[in-house]
């Protein structure tokens, strides 16, 4: 299952700067599209799956400032 942000980055096919960087996200997510595609959609996916084994809530919890 794929959350709305990897549909989205699927189908875009426009020149576009995409960027997801925030001290709550355990990584920073940017790239290029369409060129970037394929690495993105694999972290993404990456990371929904980490999350839901729990490790996004306990990288969060490790961060001081939330």
């Amino acid at each position: 299952m794929r959350i709305v942000t990897c549909g989205f980055v699927a189908c875009l096919e426009i020149p576009t700067i995409f960027k997801a960087e925030h001290v709550t996200l355990p990584e920073p997510i940017r790239g290029h599209l369409p060129d970037d595609r394929e690495r993105l959609l694999a972290q993404l996916s990456r990371l929904v799956e980490d999350a839901r084994a729990g490790k996004l809530d306990r990288f969060r919890q490790s961060v001081m400032s939330l």
